[in-house]
């Protein structure tokens, strides 16, 4: 290591595990094979909804642009994704430890990849899913970090103001529920600026301006007129059962599967960073401490006793009900506990921010559907900041020295855990697919009927083998130049 940092003084292990971080992503996004409607995009149906300007489908311009040059164009496909992954774990480290070394971009990389399956599934194992709700999530972040470093600037000369805007727009133009936060906060923080110092905030006025563009941009598009009547054959604003019928169903069959049964692992670590935070206030008598910790525990437990009832197709109501009243019991003394324990500081308001942020993101789908994990993302990453700043507050309340030597060790053991787990299985994933398209493709004579290999870690993807008589089906065929007569079917 000495001859290495006389060869290299610009040399840092911090440096290091950012190349390592993006050379991880780099290699999954190579590895992620095309999935459900990727291959409609592939398709002549992605020109012509690009020729109709999305007519009727959505007004998600900028990530439906993405979507067809991605699916069309591997390298494309490879570098967004590596940009805007690495880009995320560079501005949750930004939010949270800019100022400290202790912290390596890989220890974040490890928190993110502790997201539920079925998230990673939808976002980071799905090209579709990934070009709308991680590069919308991105950007949100970019946006708030702007937020904290301009609250004690003085101003922002024109060329940022236009960069701002520009900024502003695109990420209005990515996916909806985000592009509804992003007005809410732009409008909170000129009013709450202008309140405090009775002054204008022009870069708060700039992004409010440009987000509101944006949305009337988004919203303009003849999908939304669609789904406000009930005309849309995927999307529809809920109008056959009750207000409070709906709420409960998306709240137990929806929300408490994907933030709470299978959130085993953010579970784990919130329990983990509870119980430190209570030893350091051990001379204390704080009751809600005890209560946060045995309703983690037994959550956690619970779940991951029950995961086979919470999760199978025929659905054990019984178990369903526990997790959504454990969940709702987490939901309501959390905040309690972070004010007992933090008081009225500087971090607990970042850390009820963050909290409100991940509540309100996932508030218009109490009334728009459909509901699935991939619409989870942004208030999951809150959840990840939150994690962060109670790390943070942990290590510098305890006087915690972070040795290189630890962080080198760590490294290692983090990136072949990630390897073994996600790279691996993704891996051969990515070669069944592969070896089935090419079967497909340079096939001269076909039968009546192909049976092609199914992909074995399909979980690491969204409906990566389409059921047989799908509508993916005739998208795949026509990608891989099979005859229409030609029934194509995958292995049982």
């Amino acid at each position: 290591m000495k001859i290495f940092k006389s060869l290299f003084p610009n040399f840092s292990v911090q440096k290091v595990g950012l190349y390592i971080v993006i050379l991880f992503f780099a290699i999954l996004s190579a590895l992620i094979p095309l999935s459900l409607d990727d291959y409609a995009w592939k398709s002549d149906v992605g020109i012509e909804r690009m020729h109709q300007w999305f007519h009727d489908y959505n007004g998600r311009y900028l990530s439906n642009l993405l979507e067809i040059a991605a699916v069309r164009t591997p390298i494309v496909q490879v570098v967004t994704m590596t940009f805007f992954s690495s880009l995320l774990i560079v501005m949750l480290r930004q939010l949270t430890f800019r100022n400290s070394r202790s912290i390596s971009y890989i220890l974040i990389l490890l928190v993110v990849m502790m997201l539920p399956i079925p998230l990673f599934a939808e976002t980071f194992g799905w090209v579709a899913g990934y070009v709308n709700y991680v590069t919308s999530a991105v950007l949100m972040l970019y946006i708030l970090k702007i937020y904290f470093e301009q609250y004690d600037r003085n101003s922002a000369n024109v060329i940022q103001l236009i960069w701002y805007f520009l900024v502003g727009v695109i990420a209005s133009l990515l996916v909806e529920h985000v592009t509804l936060y992003l007005i809410v906060i732009a409008f909170g923080a000129v009013i709450f600026y202008f309140y405090k110092f009775k002054k204008l905030k022009m870069v708060y006025f700039v992004f409010l301006i440009a987000h509101c563009v944006g949305a009337v941009m988004m919203f303009t598009n003849s999908a939304y007129r669609q789904v406000t009547a009930g005309k849309d054959h995927y999307r529809s604003v809920e109008q056959h059962t009750s207000m409070l019928g709906n709420i409960t169903h998306l709240y137990l069959y929806n929300i408490t599967p994907y933030f709470f049964t299978t959130n085993t692992l953010l579970l784990a670590l919130l329990l983990m960073i509870v119980c430190i935070v209570t030893y350091m206030h051990r001379g204390q008598t704080l009751p809600v401490n005890i209560v946060f910790i045995s309703i983690l525990f037994i959550g956690l437990l619970f779940t991951m006793i029950n995961r086979t009832n919470l999760t199978r197709m025929i659905v054990n109501e019984t178990t369903i009900v526990i997790a959504g009243i454990l969940f709702l019991c987490l939901i309501v003394i959390f905040p309690i506990f972070i004010w007992k324990n933090l008081q009225w500081s500087h971090l607990s308001q970042r850390i009820f921010f963050y909290y409100t942020s991940a509540i309100f993101l996932t508030l218009p789908f109490f009334v728009i559907t459909p509901y699935s994990a991939r619409c989870d993302f942004a208030s999951q990453i809150f959840i990840i900041l939150i994690l962060l700043e109670m790390t943070k507050y942990i290590l510098q309340n305890l006087h915690l020295k972070w040795p290189s030597k630890w962080s080198k060790n760590l490294a290692i053991i983090v990136m072949l855990a990630l390897t073994l787990s996600y790279l691996a299985p993704i891996s051969v994933n990515k070669y069944i697919d592969y070896s089935r398209s090419e079967k497909l493709l340079h096939m001269h004579h076909f039968p009546k009927e192909i049976t092609i290999q199914r992909v074995p870690f399909e979980e690491f993807h969204k409906i990566v083998n389409f059921p047989n008589n799908s509508w993916m089906v005739s998208a795949y065929k026509e990608v891989h130049k099979v005859p229409r007569n030609v029934e194509v079917k995958i292995k049982p």
